[in-house]
């Protein structure tokens, strides 16, 4: 039998006894009233039947008062006790009910509750705001519900975690029968690989020991991992162990007689920026006996799933090609400075022919002098171009730098040009810096700079069109730009505006004349001087070049040779009779 049947079983017994009980007793006593009040009403008959039989006189009014009063005293007797029953039996009610409202009820509900937590109906809050035991067990009970819902929640998230795994590791089962027959066909694939790469690593190391260039690969830093045959047949070290060793102390780089530093090699610049770095063309190395031999470099970054491990770098022996050049320069300066002579005569006789001092020309014999004029100019400043870069190649060329003002070399150069520059109508427009200071370089060099580049401009650009030239100064350097509005360079010939004997395909068509061999020497200059140049250009639309020399302008250098001046022929004044 239940708990809550078996309490209310037993307050409606209690009640139900207690409702028997006082019956009986209230019975019981009216019983025993009734018959005390019959008994004492016939004993007061009987005592009054012998009085009246013995003549004695009594007062009947007085008997019945005494009864009477005895009546009313039962009466009250009956109806206090029939108060008194009924005063008991509402207290006991009373007291059943508040015993029920404050123990059985709130027992009962938390009975229901407890079930229907043990029915699995954890998310139902006991509520009992007491302060009693009763109180403290619905604070468990809550407490206890709160625990097995928090429980319940991680077991279903354990659950559905479980289930997400079972589905995975069903997956992965497949997945890795999949990987499994994928990696015995992998494996099958890679010993053939394998096979290959033998063979394609045989062949590359076959190609590298047979090529005449060196090849050295060096890790960061900078120590040698592999050097190849002819790396070694140049640096005279064969039979040497170098694996492992600093590179930078066994090449023992140097440029001229200057030793190159640490920071300065090709491999550390290349490693460090990751990009392809070429050496100096003046770049020797020591070889194993201490002879130094002159070679062509070129660095690049091994660079292995974007990640720098070392760099490559590729050299070969020059020492032969170089000596070839030095010879070629001086057959060049040879032939051009004997070239010259013959030519400035010629030039001198053209001269004085066109000027009449060998007699009267007629015109027809005027323009084939003239002609010829033009053409011994033309001839002249390739001889003078010549000369200019076998003395710079053979480093032959003296260098005299004195404070110099930039602004008043462009203007001179400016005033030379004036002629062309009104003939084609060109609008000129300088810009000199207020803070430019003057800058120790020599004169004659700046000045085949300005030259080479404000004559080109002129020279290729159309009529009515603009130049610009443009002096300022940064923190270390002084920058010179010079703006034409002319025919621009191709963009796929712009890489090659810098090499000897180059002119472009328009610049051809345009004007046959030209040697190719001015922005050659202009670079040439600029870069001896510690500075750079650069440029930007768009086809039929006109070129800028700028140009940086560092304010603590060009090194002094002894030279036997000096550049020879710019000549045009498109440029020169007519040559009349006084």
């Amino acid at each position: 039998m239940k708990i809550s049947t078996r309490i209310n079983w037993s307050l409606g017994l209690a009640f139900i006894l207690t409702i028997i009980f006082g019956s009986i007793w209230a019975f019981q006593f009216l019983k025993i009233s009734t018959s005390f009040h019959v008994d004492v009403i016939n004993k007061i008959e009987f005592v009054e039947k012998q009085l009246k039989e013995q003549n004695i006189p009594i007062s009947l009014d007085s008997t019945k008062t005494t009864v009477e009063n005895a009546r009313l005293t039962m009466k009250y007797t009956m109806s206090l006790t029939t108060f008194l029953l009924v005063l008991i039996f509402i207290i006991i009610s009373a007291l059943s009910f508040i015993l029920y409202r404050t123990t059985v009820s709130p027992l009962l509900f938390l009975i229901k509750q407890v079930k229907n937590v043990s029915s699995g109906e954890i998310d139902r809050c006991v509520i009992l705001n007491r302060k009693d035991e009763i109180g403290f067990l619905s604070q468990a009970i809550n407490k206890m519900t709160d625990q097995l819902f928090s429980s319940q929640e991680k077991i279903k998230d354990k659950q559905n975690k479980l289930e997400v795994a079972l589905q995975q590791s069903q997956e992965q089962k497949y997945f890795l029968e999949n990987v499994r027959h994928a990696t015995i066909n992998l494996l099958e694939d890679l010993n053939e690989e394998k096979t290959n790469a033998v063979r394609n690593a045989k062949k590359n190391e076959l190609i590298l020991r047979s090529m005449e260039d060196g090849v050295c690969v060096i890790d960061l830093t900078e120590k040698i991992q592999f050097m190849n045959t002819a790396g070694r047949k140049i640096l005279g070290r064969e039979k040497q162990n170098i694996e492992g060793k600093d590179l930078f102390k066994i090449l023992n780089a140097s440029i001229g007689e200057i030793l190159v530093s640490r920071p300065e090699m090709p491999t550390t610049i290349s490693i460090k920026e990751q990009k392809i770095v070429f050496g100096s063309k003046d770049l020797a190395f020591l070889n194993a006996k201490g002879e130094r031999i002159a070679v062509d470099s070129i660095v690049s970054p091994l660079i292995v799933d974007k990640t720098i491990e070392g760099g490559i770098l590729v050299f070969r022996d020059v020492t032969r090609a170089r000596e070839v050049d030095r010879m070629k320069s001086e057959f060049v300066s040879v032939a051009s400075h004997q070239l010259r002579t013959p030519l400035t005569s010629i030039r001198w006789h053209n001269e004085m022919l066109l000027a009449g001092d060998l007699g009267k020309i007629v015109p027809i014999q005027k323009n084939s002098l003239e002609k010829m004029h033009d053409s011994i100019l033309r001839m002249a400043a390739l001889v003078n171009s010549l000369l200019n870069v076998a003395r710079i190649e053979s480093g032959r060329i003296q260098v005299e730098p004195i404070p110099t003002d930039l602004s008043e070399v462009v203007k001179k150069v400016l005033e030379n040009y004036e002629q062309p520059i009104q003939k084609k109508q060109i609008k000129v427009t300088t810009f000199f810096d207020q803070k430019l200071k003057k800058i120790n370089v020599d004169p004659e060099l700046i000045n085949e700079v300005f030259s080479n580049l404000i004559s080109n401009s002129i020279k290729y650009s159309r009529d009515n069109g603009q130049l610009a030239i443009a002096l300022k100064e940064d923190v270390d350097n002084v920058l010179s730009q010079i703006s034409d509005t002319g025919l621009g360079i191709p963009k796929d010939q712009q890489d090659k505006i810098f090499s000897k004997f180059f002119r472009a395909e328009n610049v051809i068509l345009e004007d046959t004349d030209g040697t190719g061999l001015g922005l050659y020497i202009v670079k040439a200059i600029i870069e001896s001087s510690g500075g750079k140049i650069w440029f930007e250009s768009q086809e039929n639309q006109g070129t800028t070049f700028w140009f940086s020399l560092p304010k603590s302008g060009m090194i002094k250098k002894l030279g036997d040779r000096k550049l020879m001046p710019l000549e045009t022929a498109w440029g020169h004044k007519k040559i009349t009779k006084k």
